[in-house]
């Protein structure tokens, strides 16, 4: 139904919001009078200027007439109310969404970059490495790192900020068409001001903020997609304030010295108020003022569809425009990965902070006692430096040199990993589909899924509770319409239009055509024991009212689409050149209004002066005189009709009827003309609205087809008339627009007591039955979720009924379930009843038997929630639902929905999941961990506001239980592996310093160390992060596999502190083996053939390259899935390494380090060196083998025993496949 608000406002009208105060007179005992008016004036004088100031800072824009635009001013506050300067009031068109310009990029992008710690530690340790004295290496191996990392992050957000820029700059250089200087003249869209009138044609989008004044229509109205804004797809009607005769240039060139007051800049974009003074071109110029809505608005951002042009005035421009005041950045969400990083990270510094400590505490020690007792030692401290201040150094050289411990290239590389893990999601193909395009069921669409939010990949496998919308998340959305129940005073008739399609057109046709005629019966019949017919005027009435309802009670378009044939000779016909669609807010009133057209009662025409039906073959136009439109508050629309005259001479028993219920005599003419008002709505929020009479007597049964209906799973609709005549309807239109034009708080209230007025004392004539179909596969991912033991909780706005109705199609529930429900409609109408419920409902929990304990369900709706959450019901709700395996929650407004999320997070301290597809799920997904958005026929809100997009409901499967998992193992693997490689060199350091008199000298030569992390050793955790399978996907999806290998996941040492203490402890004892056994492998020297000692760098070669060798062949033994791509990155980290180190040390200086010249040249000649090598890479890896092997056969943890069962389904489906091969076969010689 429609879900605007019509809110029009005069805004020089100002409310008297001063309420009146006694004068007050209190004697005290010594007779002296102590008055409060002088309070009391102050007071009031407060709030006159507050309304004054709210009259005077208004928006005032002068049609036409930049002259007197340009010079309105504002105050801009440099501080709150403090240091104002008057500035212009409307700003640019131009448009920027840019974060930097070309003269800050570089100050502000490494301003935002401190911001991550990770940064400021390496920016640090550079620091330290250029003070004089302190670094133990070269200072570019601290720089290069710093330029590197900054680099990167300078270069990304740089490009994306240039795509931005580019963007922007096709936007602003985008054709507009302005009315200057008598003539329409085209115009970059940046140089549109506040006043100009604009043209738009069909298919453009509109350049800003734009009243509209007239279109290509009679009535001037026009419609819009506002896909961009709000996401919804549906085209949306938006009409002109009376201003229509202003289409041409002459007549829009008189249109100058109007003025338009409204509202100051905000970002509700289905909220406005103003007025509009005009001259009256057909009355000698007289100035006419309206009242406007945000029905009168075109906004920036929205695009012209199904009208040739439109003509309007600019009133926002710039960064005024409603769509960027809603350009806010979503709340970042911290994913568990990040979290574990941090506090590993926080671990490795504190190993690296105390060993610094350790090492400087013991080589001070020596240093100080070797220097008293041997004269002939120079002073360990330079000159001028105290021995407070050699300590500090020494702690400062060893944080350089044991740096390595933190790896400098993991907080880029874990950036770029995440994004290629989102782009997986994005071109997995069994995440997409091809589907209609909803403007143009001609033409198909690709679409796929989207990974918006590239942090939360491996998040997707932590899942605890999934919460899920209904309509169009877990069915199609494609509304059909199902049954038609009508009442009458004597009968009733439940149609249904899937097994007998038109029949009520049909027996009102039939009814009309014969010549006999019954009297209503005194006894209740229904019409099926008549064999469907319609047997008096009563019935006939009560049908052909409900038809009526359908047809006229709306918000639906037509629009026509030519259609393109291609040639063919065979065809002896072609079909017609246009095919007609009907376009509307909401697909439950197109589906509708379909019901009606099968019915014959066909809509021809709509806009929102008239509607035009054709009925039974004739055409007859309808005067639309007023909409109460629907809302979430109310629940309902009513819409009044002029009834025309043809109409009631066509069709005279409905001219009876009205007579008889206006009181007038059938045989004469009624004074006035006669208004009909018709209204549908949910039967619970329409019930109070029904005549008491009507309702007392017809509830009960209206009830029953109902709650039939609703378990049906069908969406279900109550309708209602009324007849008024037209001085009463006149009376109480001016009463309704006199409440719409008041300012201030008093205006909601007014205008909800005039629309009550109307809908008062209507008759119920029947109820409507929409059938929305569940999606493909929607009952197997459920029953999957919740084998893998999550819990699942069903969030909807719709009826009790329909929702348990689905939710059972759904395996949300099955036979086996016990059910608790809390009723907020029925029982449950205070926080006492409902702490009392839940008391009965936790004490029947105990008693059950414990096989029934993991299948319970609670259903409760939206008020008997509101009771829930208060000091007495609390903690009993939230004992309740964590007993739950699923909770439906029916009648949620979106606010309930966001706070069921916020209780799970917060109380029940699960990671949770929200899925939806429109924007009433935005709340829920901004407040989830995870929010995932289906792309349906609701529009994009939900897809913009979450961090996943799919196509299907049962596409969530595949992204949790593959991608996820995925995700999840490979940053795992990628994080742990870099730790570790850093470790065994890091480690490799400490030892030396026992070996060098703890003087802060380092092994391992300053460039190898620069490019160990950089180029060296860059490839292989990439393969991890982006390669790694540990199970096939085919297992992980598997009905029978999957949900125990997603339950165990959570469970599993793959990232947690067993695991990193696992890596970390594996890098200390492979560094320990490798030095000690090198060093004491090369004793003497690994150079006696040529009589020469080898020195320190010959054994930081072959110590290096041991260290190179068993990081990568570690990497090799810890894959679990190899391809090509692993052997590739393999031979590339082997290649630039040997390639650079034969390349660097043939060079005798490097920027005046000389440490490695003709090494590798001399120590490659010795056979030491060979077996030395070979035996230093070989003694890590027996230790590790044969712990593999004890682990694995004789005491597997739980992650390898799942490996084990996911093997063995592995082999079974093989074998499966091998013998349908070979029956084949046999059937086939």
């Amino acid at each position: 139904m429609s879900l605007h608000n019509d809110e029009p406002m005069i805004v020089d009208v100002v409310e008297d919001t001063t309420i009146p105060q006694p004068n007050l007179t209190i004697h005290s005992g010594n007779g002296v009078t102590n008055s409060n008016n002088n309070n009391i004036q102050q007071e009031q004088n407060v709030e006159e200027n507050k309304n004054k100031e709210e009259v005077e800072d208004n928006h005032t824009v002068y049609i036409n007439d930049w002259d007197k635009n340009k010079l309105e001013r504002k105050k801009w506050y440099l501080f709150k109310n403090y240091f104002g300067i008057s500035i212009p009031r409307f700003p640019s068109n131009y448009v920027s969404t840019t974060k930097y310009t070309w003269w800050n990029f570089i100050f502000l992008n490494l301003l935002y970059q401190m911001k991550k710690i990770g940064n400021i530690y390496f920016i640090v340790v550079m620091i330290f490495s250029l003070i004089p004295g302190v670094s133990p290496i070269f200072p570019i191996t601290s720089i290069l790192p710093v330029i590197f990392i900054l680099g990167v992050n300078m270069i990304r957000e740089g490009g994306e900020d240039f795509l931005r820029y580019l963007n922007d700059r096709k936007i602003n250089k985008m054709d507009a068409f302005v009315l200057r200087e008598g003539k329409i003249q085209r115009v970059d869209t940046s140089d549109v001001k506040v006043g100009d009138i604009v043209k738009v044609d069909e298919d453009f989008t509109f350049p800003a903020d734009i009243l509209l004044i007239s279109s290509s229509f009679e009535d001037g109205s026009c419609k819009i997609e506002t896909a961009n804004l709000d996401g919804e797809t549906n085209l949306k009607p938006r009409y002109c304030p009376n201003t229509s005769m202003f289409n041409s240039t002459d007549r829009l060139m008189k249109m100058k010295g109007g003025v338009i007051k409204c509202q100051l800049p905000n970002e509700q974009l289905y909220k406005f108020k103003g007025s509009i003074q005009y001259p009256n071109i057909e009355s000698n110029n007289e100035l006419v003022e309206k009242s406007l809505s945000h029905m009168n608005i075109l906004l920036k951002g929205s695009i012209l569809k199904a009208t040739d042009y439109i003509y309007g005035v600019v009133i926002y421009t710039g960064k005024d425009t409603k769509i960027m005041r809603n350009m806010h950045k979503g709340k970042v969400k911290f994913s568990y990965v990040n979290y574990m990083l941090n506090y590993f990270i926080g671990m490795l510094f504190i190993i690296q902070f105390l060993a610094c400590c350790i090492l400087v505490g013991i080589g001070a020690y020596h240093e100080f006692t070797t220097r008293r007792k041997s004269f002939y030692i120079p002073p360990p401290t330079p000159k001028g430096v105290t021995d407070a201040g050699f300590v500090v150094m020494s702690w400062l050289t060893y944080f350089i040199l044991l740096n390595m411990l933190i790896p400098v290239s993991l907080f880029v590389s874990l950036e770029f990993v995440k994004m290629i893990q989102a782009w997986f999601i994005t071109m997995d193909n069994r995440m997409a589909i091809t589907e209609n395009d909803p403007h143009d069921p001609d033409r198909k669409m690709f679409i796929h899924s989207e990974s918006i939010s590239t942090d939360l990949n491996a998040d997707l496998s932590q899942i605890d509770i999934i919460f899920s919308d209904k309509t169009g998340t877990l069915t199609e959305n494609s509304m059909v319409f199902n049954k038609l129940y009508v009442l009458s005073n004597n009968s009733d008739y439940l149609h249904d239009d899937y097994k007998i399609k038109g029949n009520l057109g049909t027996l009102l046709k039939e009814y009309m055509n014969s010549n006999t005629k019954q009297s209503p019966t005194e006894n209740r019949t229904s019409f099926s024991s008549m064999k469907g017919k319609i047997t008096n005027d009563d019935e006939f009435f009560a049908v052909f009212q409900s038809c009526l309802c359908l047809s006229l009670c709306h918000n639906v378009s037509i629009r026509e689409k030519k259609v393109k044939h291609k040639k063919d000779i065979e065809l002896e016909e072609l079909p017609a050149d246009k095919s007609t669609n009907f376009e509307g807010e909401s697909v439950d009133e197109v589906a509708l209004v379909l019901g009606a057209n099968n019915n014959d009662f066909q809509l021809v025409f709509y806009s929102e002066l008239k509607t035009t039906l054709r009925i039974f073959g004739k055409e007859y136009t309808f005067e639309r005189l007023c909409e109460i439109p629907f809302s979430p508050d109310r629940k309902r629309m009513s819409t009044m009709f002029m009834v025309p005259n043809n109409f009631l001479q066509d069709f005279p028993i409905v001219k009876e009827k009205i007579m008889r219920s206006m009181q007038v005599s059938s045989s004469t003419t009624p004074n006035s003309n006669v208004v009909i008002c018709f209204c549908k709505g949910a039967d619970s929020f329409l019930f109070p609205y029904i005549k008491d009479d009507n309702r007392n007597q017809y509830k009960k049964q209206v009830d029953a087809n109902i709650l039939d209906m609703a378990k049906d799973g069908l969406r279900t609709l109550l309708l209602a008339y009324k007849y008024v005549d037209e001085v009463t309807f006149k009376k109480w239109l001016s009463e309704y627009d006199q409440a719409k034009s008041v300012l201030g708080k008093q205006r909601e209230t007014l205008v909800e007591k005039s629309e009550g007025e109307m809908e008062r004392d209507l008759f119920m004539i029947g109820a409507t039955g929409i059938e929305d179909k569940l999606q493909p596969h929607v009952p197997e991912t459920i029953k999957f979720f919740l084998t893998a033991g999550l819990q699942l909780w069903l969030l909807t706005g719709d009826k009790r009924e329909t929702a348990v109705n689905i939710a059972g199609m759904s395996n949300f529930i099955n036979s086996e379930s016990t059910i608790y429900t809390l009723d907020g409609d029925g029982g449950i109408t205070s926080e006492e009843e409902c702490a009392k419920a839940l008391a009965q409902h936790l004490k029947s929990i105990e008693e059950l038997k414990p096989a029934s304990l993991d299948n319970i369900a609670l259903v409760l709706d939206g008020h008997a929630f509101d009771y829930c959450l208060g000091e007495q019901t609390a903690k009993l709700f939230i004992d309740l639902i964590k007993k739950c395996k699923t909770v439906i929650c029916c009648r949620a407004t979106p606010k309930q929905k966001a706070k069921l999320v916020e209780l799970a997070k917060k109380k029940l301290k699960k990671n949770g999941l929200a899925i939806g597809d429109g924007a009433n799920d935005v709340p829920m997904i901004q407040k989830a961990k995870v929010g995932v958005g289906v792309m349906g026929k609701e529009g994009t809100q939900a897809k913009l506001s979450s961090d996943y997009a799919i196509p299907k409901f049962y596409m969530l499967k595949r992204l949790l239980v593959v991608h996820g998992r995925y995700s999840y193992k490979r940053s795992a693997q990628f994080i742990q592996y870099s730790f570790y490689k850093n470790m065994v060199i890091t480690l490799v350091q400490i030892y030396f310093s026992f070996y060098c008199l703890w003087s802060g000298q380092t092994l391992v030569d300053s460039y190898v160390l620069t490019f160990y992390n950089m180029i060296f050793t860059l490839m292989n955790p990439f393969v991890f992060g982006l390669m790694e399978k540990d199970i096939n996907e085919e297992i992980l999806e598997d009905p029978e596999t999957g949900p125990k290998l997603y339950a165990s996941i959570r469970k599993e040492n793959i990232f947690n502190v067993y695991t990193f203490i696992k890596w970390v402890g594996g890098g200390i004892l492979h560094g320990t083996i490798i030095y000690f056994f090198t060093i004491y492998a090369t004793y003497d020297t690994m150079l006696s053939h040529s009589m020469q000692h080898d020195g320190i760098w010959a054994r930081s070669a072959l110590m290096c390259s041991i260290v190179f060798f068993v990081v990568n062949i570690k990497c090799y033994l810890e894959m679990e899935h190899l391809t090509w791509v692993h052997h590739a990155c393999m031979a590339f980290s082997f290649f630039t390494y040997y390639a650079f180190n034969f390349c660097y040390v043939g060079i005798p200086s490097v920027l005046g380090t000389r440490n490695m010249y003709y090494v590798w040249y001399e120590i490659v000649k010795s056979a030491q060196f060979w077996i030395v090598h070979i035996l230093g890479v070989a003694s890590p890896f027996v230790i590790d083998l044969t712990a593999y092997t004890i682990k694995y056969f004789v005491s597997p943890d739980p992650y390898q025993k799942y490996k084990m069962m996911a093997r063995n389904r592995t082999n079974q489906v093989m074998n499966q496949k091998k013998d349908t091969s070979c029956c084949w076969v046999d059937d086939h010689p």
